[in-house]
């Protein structure tokens, strides 16, 4: 009976030996944060990150739900963040808001970060050169060629003049046959009024079998 007892007591005793070193190995409660977050004049957008920090280390993060965020900060068993300044950030942004620590605490620090800067994005086209279109030129027509030139005159209704560059063909009377050059077409002029353009003046003439000649001739009806 009087060993039964002891025993007892011995158990009481380590009993209450062991419960501070249980109680000891329990967590200090964290401290929780709550607010608002603001960038600029408006909300924070929905996800921004907002995190604590305690000597320079991350302690806590969070995101932004309806312009509100909640960050817990859970004290490690070989550190003390009791009295210590909490700060935070936003959106990775220093901001001036800040809190102490305080075993399972709860603080509602709103926090307010500056506004997001939207880049500008320019969307005004610089003016552009004019640019002039100019007619191409057309080449010059090949000497020898014997092929009718562009009309250089109107001596009347459906009457136009033409110039024919070609070689005579016999001696010419009231009428010269041309032989187009290039194309040996034969072609007959009727003279009834001509001269004869030599350098340096105008004057009659005849024109010689052979000769390189340029006739400006119009069409008389069908011929």
């Amino acid at each position: 009976m009087r060993n039964a007892r002891i025993w007892g007591l011995i158990a009481v005793i380590v009993a209450v030996m062991a419960f501070p070193a249980i109680a000891l190995a329990q967590p200090v409660p964290p401290q929780v944060f709550v607010g608002s977050v603001t960038q600029g004049d408006f909300p924070a957008p929905k996800d921004t990150e907002v995190t604590a920090w305690i000597d320079g280390a991350q302690v806590g993060a969070g995101t932004v739900t309806d312009g509100q965020y909640k960050v817990l900060v859970v004290q490690p068993q070989d550190q003390s963040f009791v009295d210590k300044t909490v700060t935070f950030q936003v959106g990775g942004e220093d901001v001036p808001e800040t809190a102490i620590w305080q075993v399972g605490g709860a603080s509602e620090v709103n926090l307010s970060a500056p506004a997001i800067e939207t880049p500008t994005v320019t969307t005004e086209i610089p003016p552009q050169p004019e640019l002039i279109s100019e007619p191409t030129p057309e080449p010059p027509p090949e000497a020898g060629t014997g092929q009718p030139e562009t009309p250089v005159a109107n001596d009347g209704e459906g009457s136009k003049r033409r110039a024919f560059v070609g070689v005579v063909d016999g001696e010419p009377d009231s009428t010269v046959d041309v032989i187009r050059n290039g194309t040996n077409e034969r072609v007959t002029i009727r003279l009834e009024d001509y001269k004869l353009k030599q350098p340096g003046k105008m004057a009659a003439g005849s024109f010689a079998d052979g000769a390189r000649v340029v006739i400006l001739s119009q069409r008389d009806g069908e011929e």
